[in-house]
């Protein structure tokens, strides 16, 4: 199949022209002739309009993600947001729901209207399928806004990741992690609402993400595990990255882990709160969970814990007898400190091991 991206200003007509826009349900007939018999098949249509911000982004690239790859593929329906950052997508009407909402942000030609000024990096925002809602007049109102956005982008993978149900269960477990209010509208338009906490965040977000363009968008094609490690890597930084403190290389770290995960713990320990402190050594809070997973993944997403795995080294060699993926020594489990083996030469100050297997590396 082949892969697109090109710069909105060439698709632009291309894409304005089969938009559509009437806001009305319609339908595609195909007439076919088989054995000499004439058969009729008509598709039902449906408009879904919204908004896509940073700040409103302008010329960015909006498509029904069908495969779920990030890109625009033929076939895919897509559309140019308009001067005030709205767009407008024809798509079959049994779609809805079905597929994500993709916005593809163009280094040098979207402008961000924050600024006035065309984004610095490129980037990728998308809004899980499940909030994808018809707009029978065409238009964005107050009750159906399609918002696509780095809020609405932490969302979706958050319920990619298998751990949070629902929309609701997602936008606020994003809203506590953030140290948001409880007032805050997390699936809103941040920016038609005048929510400046909100806003903020939004834009420091899409900071983050654009400084990755190069590890998670080699070539201009997206990495999804990459892409989802660095989502995840923000969410876990997230009290930072809101104030646009973001840790490159705590995300970048998080970008490399995703990629070495096993297939089975991909992602999903990435979207849980931290509890405490999560570096090897710590004291930490101990956790009411009673269950695997309840307070970190297997392996957790934490330094180098899945480059360790992928090469076959157990979690015993560094945390001492009885554990395992399956099995804990219950006499230092979960008891406020992270055990380490005396023998893996672990020192906290400088965060780095020195040992037999392979001299003095930093974790």
């Amino acid at each position: 199949m082949k892969k697109h991206f090109i710069p909105a200003a060439i698709i632009t007509i291309g894409l304005l022209a089969g938009c559509g826009g009437s806001g009305t349900t319609g339908s595609d007939t195909n007439s076919n002739t088989s054995n000499n018999t004439n058969s009729t098949t008509s598709v039902s249509k449906t408009v879904v309009s919204g908004m896509v911000a940073d700040g409103y982004l302008v010329g960015a690239t909006v498509f029904l993600d069908k495969n779920k790859n990030y890109m625009l593929d033929d076939g895919e329906p897509s559309a140019t947001t308009d001067a005030t950052g709205a767009y407008t997508l024809t798509i079959d009407a049994a779609d809805i729901g079905k597929y994500p909402i993709v916005a593809l942000a163009i280094k040098d030609s979207t402008v961000d209207l924050d600024t006035n000024t065309p984004v610095t990096s490129t980037y990728v925002l998308s809004m899980h399928g499940v909030s994808v809602t018809p707009s029978p007049s065409g238009t964005v109102t107050g009750t159906v806004s399609n918002f696509i956005s780095p809020i609405s982008t932490q969302i979706r993978e958050m319920i990619e990741s298998g751990k949070y149900a629902t929309v609701q269960a997602a936008a606020e477990a994003l809203r506590a992690q953030a140290g948001l209010p409880a007032s805050a509208n997390m699936t809103g338009d941040y920016v038609r609402n005048k929510d400046g906490d909100l806003h903020t965040a939004a834009q420091n977000m899409a900071a983050a993400m654009g400084a990755q363009a190069g590890q998670v968008m080699p070539g201009g094609k997206v990495d999804v595990k990459g892409y989802r490690g660095m989502v995840g890597g923000i969410f876990q930084n997230m009290s930072a990255v809101k104030k646009g403190n973001f840790p490159p290389k705590d995300i970048s770290q998080s970008i490399n882990d995703a990629r070495l995960m096993p297939i089975q713990h991909q992602f999903s320990s990435m979207f849980r709160p931290k509890r405490g402190g999560m570096i090897p050594g710590s004291s930490v809070v101990p956790s009411s969970a009673t269950t695997c997973t309840g307070c970190h993944a297997i392996p957790p997403v934490t330094g180098k814990h899945a480059k360790h795995i992928s090469r076959n080294i157990t979690c015993g060699v560094c945390h001492g007898s009885g554990y395992s993926s399956t099995t804990v020594n219950t006499g230092t489990h979960n008891n406020g400190t992270k055990n380490l083996s005396s023998n893996i030469g672990w020192n906290a100050t400088t965060r780095s091991c020195s040992n037999s297997c392979h001299g003095n590396n930093v974790w």
